[in-house]
């Protein structure tokens, strides 16, 4: 058939089809990729080691080697005797507590691995060692482990634990346990060969998916043709676009929460009372969620091929559009922050000329492109469905087929499965922000001015003797350095090694929280001494504001207000006599402009100030580079009078999406950045005997969002922030405080080092002196907005928020007194 001949319409419909199935395949590809094509780069051996001292604490160090016996992971814990006593009968019998030590080490580094026991008396009982699931027998241990020490390894039985016993003469004893673990380990050279193989595959693999689907779609619609069954040909056509608009947009979703649904520890049953595995459940909560919602979306829009009357078909299309934008956004924020749209934040939709720096990171990933394709189709196929009507099939008999299946789609979809147990992880944008059956709290209620919980809790305010030492300070808060990126207090693996071993030779905090998910609340909370919890953006507090976000709605302005005003950070110094400084290397941005004229820092330093001014490179917020912002306060250290500084500052170069100066839209390069820039810092402090006279205080000010393939959260609650704090003093005299305690007690903290006197309230902790308590630790997330996690000493549980109504979701873990303690706590803190 000559060219000439074939008319523009089925010409159209060839290229229609061959965009289709091109969507289709890749929508199909996507998700099964991981399983056709096992992923090498970044794969980690997972270790396991559930051990402790049997008579004195000690340093329990794993060390791991790549192919050239260089060393890579060297990473300490501090292993604390504890025992706990059991009655049973009268009888009274103690038992040993074992820490549990887990690192993730990459398989290029999995060459070599070393344990190094220190203390004064080496005997080590290990209970347990697993790696990537897979149990180590005590045969294993004897047969394989070596070490230059002279080493008795035998068996020990405490109650119903049974495990091994390691005891050595020598006060430091290494113990290669490469052999006994037999770790998975791949060469660089490996690596690269692996990775240009999977590459071909990947290619050979999408050009036989589209192909075959292609072949099938294009086949059936030729056959339909032939039996000149030309409406049926087009309403194949229209089936094809409901599928590739469905598989798109769901599976885009599906990219984002793949490690999740492996990862849960949620179960539940089935019609048949039978436990449904993690992943299928997992997955069926999802498609529940996500799959009608997206389903019945494109059922819609594809319905006004059916209806004659331009005006409903208009309606139609410009509604599905506006629903499918909601979701787009939704899809973005969870795959560059791993956040979820919160309707109630829109005040950030005016931070417009950031918009780039995230729009191209999104565009170029898998999940990006499936859903801007999705959105692209959904466009195109509402406009071409005001113009276009099927005639010869009757929309009344159509509609009678699909209203059972839609009735079913909508009354499972709008009712979900119960969010207090899934965390809203798999809730569509919409159940999120409350808009379906079952909802728990509400996140707008207020509390009542007679709210017992809160009136029957005085929060009283106290000074004490502090050590006066009057150092200089530079308070550094490190972008996303949460402890799911470290060994210290994390699991690995490790995106700042070289700060993690400044962490050794200082005070190192193993058992530090942020509150918050965001960096201008973290540091309000640190200024204010008080947690800064579930904060609601939609109506600006009574002061003005030229910031594009108003300031937070409060809920107990007068109580929330009171406390800030109490115990300021900066002000303190500043009656002090010190000279206190903001410096940030970026413009304010996400509320911090509001933060900042909440604070009374003698200057507000940003990246509009004539000391940047020639640095024409700029990046995320557009910020000057880390190096630049560091250079900055060295030349402003020098230039100080004899006038004590504090100076607070941000990293900002390793900030989604993670655009650096070794690398575009690459979070381990971001990461590396940041971590030679700060360590260098920290020697440029050291060459200028800064450390004579003044302290570096290095705290993450929250934990990594957005963290493909790291553990999220290093089994802590899902909202809780676990971050690293390493307070520097140029002593090199290495000490771990095991205290648990916040943002909101590190200015009680810094107080307590610097001043003649500090001042605390009852919430606050001071990990310094003997006997310190347990801070409560808050946490949540923007996108959960009525949930609080609570973590009191090793207990965790969860506030569902509905003002006086505010209640535990289990109220077993605390005591009646314990639980009327902590929703006071709430109701005074929440702004």
């Amino acid at each position: 058939m000559k060219l000439s001949s074939l008319n523009t319409k089925e010409i159209i419909y060839f290229i229609l089809l061959l965009f289709l199935s091109l969507l289709l395949s890749h929508s199909i590809f996507e998700p099964l990729k991981k399983s056709i094509l096992v992923p090498i780069d970044g794969a980690n051996n997972s270790i396991l080691i559930n051990l402790t001292y049997l008579l004195k604490d000690g340093d329990f160090t794993l060390k791991s080697y790549d192919q050239h016996n260089t060393l890579q992971q060297n990473t300490s814990k501090k292993i604390i005797l504890k025992k706990h006593t059991i009655t049973d009968n009268n009888h009274k019998q103690e038992f040993i507590d074992f820490e549990s030590y887990a690192i993730d080490i990459p398989i290029l580094n999995s060459h070599k691995i070393e344990i190094e026991l220190n203390t004064d008396d080496n005997l080590v009982y290990i209970d347990e060692i697993i790696i990537n699931n897979r149990s180590i027998s005590l045969n294993d241990f004897i047969a394989n482990a070596k070490s230059t020490s002279k080493l008795h390894i035998g068996k020990f039985k405490d109650g119903a634990s049974a495990g091994i016993v390691i005891g050595s003469e020598d006060k430091s004893t290494v113990i290669d346990i490469t052999n006994v673990l037999n770790p998975v380990k791949v060469t660089s050279e490996e690596l690269k060969q692996i990775n240009d193989e999977q590459l071909l595959y990947n290619i050979l693999l999408r050009a036989f998916c589209f192909v075959t689907v292609f072949l099938i779609c294009y086949i059936i619609s030729i056959s339909l043709k032939a039996f000149n069954k030309e409406s049926y040909r087009s309403i194949f056509v229209i089936i094809l676009i409901f599928i590739a608009l469905t598989l798109s947009i769901t599976n885009s979703y599906y990219l984002l929460f793949e490690n999740s649904f492996h990862n849960s520890n949620t179960f539940f049953k089935d019609e048949t009372n039978t436990f449904l595995s993690t992943t299928q459940s997992n997955i069926l909560i999802f498609l529940q969620n996500f799959g009608t919602l997206i389903c019945l979306l494109s059922l819609l829009l594809i319905s006004i091929f059916f209806i004659k009357n331009r005006i409903i078909k208009s309606i139609i299309a410009i509604s599905s559009v506006i629903i499918l934008a909601i979701l787009i956004i939704d899809n973005c924020l969870l795959n560059v922050l791993n956040v979820r749209l919160n309707f109630n934040m829109a005040g950030h939709a005016t931070e417009t000329k950031y918009f780039d720096d995230f729009i191209y990171s999104y565009m170029i990933s898998d999940s990006g492109f499936l859903m801007c394709a999705g959105f692209i189709t959904f466009v195109i196929t509402g406009f071409s469905g005001i113009f276009v009507t099927i005639e010869k099939v009757s929309l009344r008999k159509l509609a009678s087929y699909l209203s059972i299946p839609i009735a079913s789609l909508t009354v499972w979809g709008v009712y979900p499965t119960d969010p207090e147990d899934f965390d809203f992880t798999y809730l569509n944008p919409f159940q999120v922000n409350g808009f379906c059956f079952q909802k728990m709290g509400n996140f707008y209620s207020t509390y009542s001015d007679n709210y017992s919980k809160r009136n029957n809790l005085t929060i009283s305010y106290k000074s004490e003797q502090g050590l006066n030492q009057k150092k200089n300070i530079i308070l550094v808060l490190v972008e996303s350095w949460g402890c799911n990126f470290t060994y210290v207090c994390g699991t690995g693996p490790s995106k700042m090694p070289s700060i993690e071993a400044l962490a050794k030779n200082n005070a190192f905090f193993d058992n530090y929280y942020s509150i918050i998910p965001s960096t201008s609340f973290s540091l309000l909370s640190i200024i204010k001494s008080v947690p800064v919890i579930n904060i609601a953006w939609d109506l600006p507090i009574e002061t003005e504001t030229s910031s594009s976000i108003s300031i937070p709605k409060s809920f107990n302005k007068s109580y929330s207000r009171m406390l800030h005003s109490q115990n300021d950070l900066i002000s303190t110094f500043k009656s002090n006599n010190y000279k206190t400084s903001f410096i940030s290397s970026t413009d304010h941005v996400f509320g911090m402009r509001d933060i900042i004229k909440q604070t009374n820092f003698d200057e507000v330093i940003d990246t509009s100030n004539p000391g940047f001014a020639g640095i024409t490179e700029r990046f995320t917020f557009n910020s000057v580079n880390d190096q630049e912002l560091f250079k900055f306060i060295i030349t402003k250290i020098k230039s100080e009078a004899d006038k004590p500084f504090f100076y607070v500052t941000k990293t900002a170069t390793n900030h989604t999406p993670f655009n650096s100066p070794l690398g575009f839209n690459n979070l381990d390069k971001a990461f590396e950045y940041t971590d030679q820039e700060v360590y260098r810092f920290v020697k440029q402090l050291e060459a200028i005997d800064y450390f004579k006279n003044g302290i570096v205080i290095l705290v993450g000010d929250h934990h990594a969002w957005g963290a493909d393939g790291a553990k999220r959260n290093n089994n802590e609650p899902t909202f809780i922030n676990k971050v690293p704090l390493i307070i520097i003093d140029g002593k090199n005299q290495g000490s771990i405080n095991h205290t648990q305690f916040s943002h909101a007690s590190l200015g009680v903290l810094l107080q307590y080092l610097e001043l003649p006197t500090y001042k605390f309230n009852q919430f606050n902790t001071n990990p310094l002196i003997d006997n310190a308590e347990s801070e409560i630790i808050f946490g949540y997330d923007f996108g959960a907005m009525t949930y609080l996690e609570v973590k009191k000493d090793d207990r965790s549980n969860t506030i569902i928020l509905d003002g006086d109504d505010s209640y535990f979701k289990d109220d077993n873990i605390f005591t009646p007194e314990e639980m009327d303690e902590i929703l006071g706590y709430v109701a005074y803190f929440r702004m």
